[in-house]
């Protein structure tokens, strides 16, 4: 693994606070995607879950109990904690929910823009945007639907939301969200000490070439290190966990059109792929990974890892024909989002 920085782990650190070490970046992770959890048991490192504690959001001087929601919309409209966050207006805007059709979505949609469709703006204001914002630090309407909130979606695509309130759990079988004794930081480290790869930190990546034919079943060349003093690796696959910039760079040489491909991509974070078994077409899903500014060089193998927010990858797709795989690792959507801000500014802890 070529790290371009000093450090490891890229969205997994630790720092001291007051003696106290503490994760300054992702503190946990969804404990209902087993690869982040089987990742820290299979390196032997304990695996802990949060007390469960009860929601409340701060609304103008108040502070109100959170109803029963699904990430902000709310599932019944007669719960008193319902009508004591939302007017008498916004109320009723929920309520006709129930007679909406169901949603027929052929493009992504920010999260702010389908609640605010389905069930009005003050939802979005009062409930989903504290949510969210402390989800993905991100704003309710820069959010991708898809990939933040694909259950939402399938949700809302078979009909009213408040319809289907009764099949929709309230508690799961498992805690929701799982961390590591000592912080999150400590799994990178764990994985270091494995000895399973070869690590080089301060290793930058500055060029990727295509070699054809392949030498010893080398189909690729880094270049790496200073300008000075080049270092040419040699490898059979490569892996980019890269900023968009870098990335788009580093494929100009063996995928040039692929950066092309996605809008936005300056905004966005990319991982991309190439290897001689790599799909032609794939579906958005709600898939999780992360990135970090690092490059591995050597067989091609993908293992998802938690995300600052637990949740990072929020798109999937192949940009064909090159057979290059991205994620873009970045919940916000920044197609044709609009900004909105709530009269009554919410949080929630």
């Amino acid at each position: 693994m070529l790290e371009g920085s000093t450090s490891l782990g890229g969205m997994l650190r630790g720092a001291e606070v007051a003696g106290v070490t503490v994760d300054v970046g992702a503190e946990a992770m969804l404990n209902r995607r087993p690869e982040g959890v089987a990742l820290a048991q299979e390196l032997g490192l304990e695996v802990v879950h949060p007390a469960v504690a009860e929601s409340y959001v701060w609304l103008g001087d108040r502070l109100l109990r959170l109803p029963r929601t699904l990430m902000g919309v709310p599932l019944d409209p007669d719960q008193p904690e319902t009508a004591a966050v939302l007017t008498d207006s916004g109320l009723a805007r929920l309520r006709a929910e129930r007679a909406l059709p169901a949603s027929r979505l052929t493009a992504d949609v920010s999260v702010g823009e389908l609640v605010a469709e389905r069930c009005g703006r003050e939802v979005v204001d009062r409930l989903v945007e504290p949510l969210l914002g402390g989800v993905y630090a991100g704003h309710a309407d820069l959010i991708s639907a898809r990939a933040a909130l694909p259950r939402l979606v399938e949700y809302f695509s078979r009909g009213s939301i408040l319809a289907q309130a009764g099949t929709i759990p309230t508690t799961y079988a498992v805690p929701v969200f799982a961390g590591i004794p000592g912080g999150m930081a400590r799994l990178p480290s764990a994985l270091v000490d494995s000895g399973r790869f070869a690590v080089r930190t301060a290793a930058v990546v500055r060029e990727l070439r295509a070699v054809a034919p392949a030498v010893d079943g080398a189909r690729f060349e880094l270049v790496v290190g200073s300008a000075a003093a080049p270092e040419t690796l040699r490898a059979r696959a490569v892996v980019l966990a890269t900023p968009a910039a870098p990335t788009a760079r580093l494929l100009t040489g063996v995928a040039p059109e692929a950066p092309g491909s996605w809008p936005g991509s300056s905004r966005r974070r990319w991982r991309w792929s190439r290897s001689p078994s790599a799909p032609t077409s794939c579906p958005t899903s709600p898939d999780r990974g992360c990135s970090s500014r690092r490059a591995r060089a050597g067989r091609s193998r993908r293992r998802r890892s938690p995300s600052r927010s637990g949740t990072g990858c929020a798109r999937r797709a192949v940009a064909a024909p090159t057979a290059v795989t991205c994620c873009s690792c970045g919940p916000r959507w920044a197609a044709t989002a609009r900004r909105r801000r709530s009269s009554a500014p919410t949080r929630s802890w």
